[in-house]
């Protein structure tokens, strides 16, 4: 949890500054930044690299600072763990994490109920001639379910409704524009229902409930909001053959009819003055040439590169060190038990298994799985005799449960050196090796490191 949350605001810094430079850009195609947009966001969630998800990422999610107390152990020094009620401060981080997300969630639920609320108190639009026009328009973008148009004096913006059927709420003041005016702001309307936005747009504000600690998150998801509405307009535009000019001041009008109410619901027409230009400006936007077109896709095709990236400084830091030079300390072994809060074996209460364990007979030899100094050598009554190797950097890795030591304190051994062999000393079922890797005293899973 702690790594995670680190390398996301890490790797945030380093979007934002990408954010940046696409929102201001100002001859790039819209869908283009669209696309780019998304494509940034799904990387904050998934910083170990898109193609890493998810083999490496379930790994490093398990990568944990535990402050335990073991019942079995009688020194601090690299504990095992076994049989210990361990207390994590990931899993509190989580905890909250969890928690806060489901009061965020159940919020915005409630704001949905009060939405529903507000359209069930909204009464049937009776102009015959506004109904004909939806209808007419509904016809030419192709929508198969009928649109009921809504009329509430409780809100200053139309805004799109879904409860099994698609309804458009309008507001009272909708009926002084004029009748090109009306045909533009129920076309702006209908392409939100054909996108299917309504959805999307819920999908995007429980994404801020969940990124709740994430300024980023909802500086792009704002940034996506205010492009998909852009969007909106623009293949309005074009599916009914408004010009520019045109579409531009009827939105100025209506805006002009909304800043002065307060409207109690999220509105799709905006009254902040930045995005209101920024909507403007993109209307009259000139088409690409051909050479520009061609500059924007190899700009593109450099920065999917950088979001497939592992920008994991979890991960790398280990793998800087410990990757191409970490050998499997029992490579006729086989994986018992990995890394993480399991079930104890004898006790049957869950703890926190600091390393991973590997069956093999007993005697079986056990190689040291890099270069170093050993240590340590000792007994106690949870992991039988082991010893702990130290290498650089702050590496060490301990070896438990041995039969066999063959190698003596403060010896230096090298990278695949026989040093001990398999036993069942300690509190263990049978003969096995419990390895374990530490970085600077905390425990990481040994298999982000080797492959087995």
């Amino acid at each position: 949890m702690i790594p995670f949350l680190l390398t996301h605001l890490k790797l945030s810094a380093i979007l934002a500054l990408l954010v940046v430079v696409i929102s201001k850009n100002k001859v790039m195609p819209n869908k283009l930044r669209l696309a780019l947009l998304y494509l940034i966001l799904i990387k904050s969630f998934f910083p170990w690299g898109l193609l890493s998800f998810p083999s490496k990422v379930l790994r490093n999610m398990q990568q944990r600072e535990v402050f335990t107390y073991d019942l079995w152990r009688d020194n601090l020094d690299l504990a095992a763990g076994y049989a210990s009620p361990a207390f994590s401060i990931n899993d509190l981080l989580l905890f909250l994490w969890i928690t806060v997300a489901a009061i965020l969630f159940v919020l915005l639920m409630k704001s949905l109920v009060r939405i529903k609320t507000l359209v069930k108190t909204a009464s049937l639009c009776q102009d015959d001639s506004l109904n004909k026009m939806s209808v007419s328009l509904q016809k030419r973008l192709g929508l198969r379910k009928q649109v009921t148009l809504l009329i509430s004096n409780r809100i200053s913006s139309p805004f799109v409704w879904w409860n099994m059927k698609w309804s458009i709420v309008l507001p009272e003041s909708f009926h002084t524009l004029t009748d090109e005016d009306k045909k533009i702001v129920l076309a702006h309307e209908l392409i939100h229902i054909r996108r299917r936005d309504f959805f999307k747009f819920l999908l995007l504000r429980t994404i801020k409930s969940v990124f709740f600690f994430s300024p980023f998150v909802w500086l792009i998801i704002g940034e996506i909001l205010n492009r998909e509405e852009t969007e909106t307009d623009l293949q309005a535009m074009s599916s009914f053959h408004i010009s520019s000019l045109r579409f531009g001041e009827a939105l100025l009008r209506f805006v002009s009819l909304t800043m002065i109410e307060k409207s109690p619901v999220p509105t799709l027409i905006i009254s902040n003055k930045r995005k209101l230009k920024m909507r403007l400006e993109r209307l009259f936007q000139k088409k690409l040439s051909r050479k520009a077109k061609i500059l924007q896709r190899i700009l593109l095709l450099g920065i999917l590169p950088a979001l497939l990236f592992n920008f994991s400084s979890v991960a790398t830091a280990e793998k800087k060190v410990t990757n191409d030079v970490m050998q499997n300390p029992l490579p006729s072994g086989r994986l018992t038990m990995t890394f993480g809060i399991k079930t104890h074996p004898i006790t049957k209460k869950p703890y926190n298994h600091k390393g991973i364990d590997l069956a093999a007979k007993s005697g079986t030899g056990i190689v040291a799985a890099l270069a170093g100094k050993v240590s340590k050598i000792d007994y106690n009554k949870g992991r039988g005799h082991f010893l702990v190797l130290a290498h650089e950097n702050g590496y060490k890795t301990s070896y438990s449960h041995l039969k066999d030591i063959l190698v003596g304190e403060g010896v230096t051994v090298d990278r695949g050196e026989k040093i001990a062999t398999v036993g069942n000393s300690g509190v263990s079922t049978a003969p096995h090796l419990h390895f374990e890797l530490h970085k600077d005293g905390k425990t990481i899973d040994p298999l982000t490191t080797i492959h087995l």
